[in-house]
């Protein structure tokens, strides 16, 4: 007796545990797609965020260069801030299109004084002027030193013909005087 109801009741929990695994079987059935319609959503959803992450700094850098490229500085405009990779390279690329910038002003106020007869202009920094862009300021520094002297040897030789001509002046006058 205490046997069949042993079996009896094994039989009750295997029933019960069996009638669990079939209610889990048709949550998990259900459960598993619902989870990976989420999971797709979700993942499509992070892609698109750090596409547009990426890809919007990277359009904005690219267009900056375009402006630097073409010489339109009152264009150049590159907002995007950040701590990773994307921001290092905005950074770089907002320090060098302010280097670029300044050079370009400061070798133009030199030259604008040099076409108005001021060959005594320095750069405003000239500490700016490094690598490959201190040779510019070497050849400017060059020309004006250049120009200057052969402006000296004009104003010397005018100078001479000056005097020189005062004195032929002076003895035709005299020569005159004497006829």
């Amino acid at each position: 007796t205490q046997i069949n109801e042993l079996s009896e009741r094994l039989d009750n929990a295997i029933e019960i545990s069996n009638q669990g695994a079939n209610s889990m079987k048709q949550a998990l059935m259900i459960g598993i797609p619902v989870a990976l319609v989420v999971a797709v959503i979700l993942s499509c959803w992070i892609a698109i965020r750090m596409t547009k992450g990426i890809l919007g700094p990277i359009h904005e850098i690219k267009q900056n260069i375009g402006y630097l490229e073409t010489g339109d500085f009152s264009q150049l405009n590159i907002s995007y801030h950040a701590t990773n990779e994307l921001g290092e390279i905005a950074d770089a690329m907002r320090s060098m299109a302010e280097k670029i910038v300044f050079i370009i002003e400061d070798l133009g106020f030199a030259l604008n004084a040099m076409a108005n007869g001021d060959f005594t202009q320095k750069s405003k920094n000239s500490g700016a002027y490094v690598g490959e862009y201190q040779k510019l300021m070497q050849c400017l520094y060059r020309l004006m030193t250049g120009l200057r002297t052969v402006i000296q040897q004009i104003d010397l030789a005018a100078t001479q013909v000056s005097t020189e001509s005062e004195q032929v002046s002076a003895g035709a006058q005299a020569l005159s005087q004497g006829t």
